[in-house]
């Protein structure tokens, strides 16, 4: 369209569109979630999420949702980051107002606990030798 309203003033013109810029959201288990702006013709999914700061340690990586819209209304896509089947996928290039969501693993607060549990524990048998290694001397 551009390129028939030019060649109505000039004769061998040759129009080049390029996006400046435009933006993409990353959400979820990021370490800086939040929206950026892309300052290149294009941007992959790993990249997006590095400009995050990567994927936090309790991320689920293998569960990653892109949303996108479409003229069919946004659609959510599922992207598996654990193989490299994601360099063929056709998802693997972000396209402007792209939303990436990553998840948290669901074993999360199982792992949290357990961190927490060990501390009582150890603190505990701590307290348990320091009371033996007591009444062992009083007697």
């Amino acid at each position: 369209m551009v390129q028939r309203k030019i060649g109505e003033y000039f004769t061998n013109a040759t129009v080049i569109l390029k996006m400046i810029n435009w933006r993409i959201s990353l959400l979820g288990n990021v370490s800086r979630p939040g929206t950026y702006m892309v300052y290149n013709n294009q941007i992959t999914i790993l990249d997006a999420l590095a400009m995050a700061g990567g994927p936090n340690e309790f991320a689920d990586k293998s569960h990653v949702t892109l949303m996108r819209q479409s003229d069919r209304g946004v659609q959510s896509l599922y992207v598996d980051l654990s193989t490299t089947e994601v360099l063929r996928s056709e998802y693997y290039y972000l396209l402007p107002n792209d939303v990436v969501y990553v998840p948290a693993m669901r074993a999360r607060s199982g792992r949290l606990n357990l961190e927490v549990l060990a501390i009582i524990l150890s603190t505990l048998s701590t307290a348990a030798v320091v009371f033996t290694v007591i009444q062992n001397n009083s007697k």
